[in-house]
This record gives C-alpha cells, structure tokens and sequence, in this order.
C-alpha cells in the first residue's frame, strides 16, 4: 500500500512540474483511472460493517478452497465441462482431507485406521 502511495504521489508531482514547466497557466494534478472506486473501496474496507463481513469470510468454509487453490496450485481447472469439473474437485478434496486427517491425527494413526 505504501510503495502505491509513494508512486501516485510522485506521478501526480511529476506531473504538476511538467506543467508548471511547460509554462501553464494553472496548476492541473492527475489521477489514475478508477483512483476513485480504489478510494471509495479502501474507506468501505475500513468500516465497522465491512470488517464483520471480512471476518466471517474467514471462518472455515474459505479454508478449503484457499487451500487446494493456494497449496495445491489449483487456481483453475485444467479439465473441461461438468464432468470433467466434477472429477477434478473431487480429487482435489480427497487431498485436502488426507492432508487434513495427516494434520489432526497423524501418520501413525491414519495407517492404523486404514488397516483396521
């Protein structure tokens, strides 16, 4: 967030200086496009409301899916159609619950209730 500060600020100078150069009548500062939506975007973010939203975006239905996309490096399919679809996430989602059964009770536990 600070180095995109940084080089707005600096833009919007370089700007101002090459128009006062330029020998312009009056001072003209830029913005990026959309700098407004982003403004709007970051005052909404920061809002009691928001934050609530964000917090229940963290509970965990998201751990899955940032999981498989994150560490499994699946953020897309590589299959085609619903079938397709269909057979990919659920071998994804075997993954993650093998992963997550290694994590909850262990190499040695899992072994020994696949054996038994």
């Amino acid at each position: 967030m600070k180095k995109f500060l940084k080089v707005t600020i600096c833009v919007v100078v370089a700007v101002f200086v090459l128009n006062m150069a330029a020998g312009a009548q009056e001072k003209k500062a830029s913005k990026r496009l959309n700098e407004e939506i982003r403004e709007k975007f970051e005052l909404q973010y920061k809002e009691v409301e928001s934050q609530a939203v964000y917090r229940l975006r963290k509970q965990k239905v998201e751990l899955p899916f940032g999981h498989i996309k994150r560490n499994l490096s699946s953020g897309h399919f590589l299959l085609r159609g619903r079938e397709g679809v269909r057979a990919e996430m659920s071998l994804l989602s075997s993954c993650f619950n093998m992963a997550r059964m290694i994590s909850i009770i262990g190499v040695p536990g899992l072994l020994a209730m696949l054996r038994s």
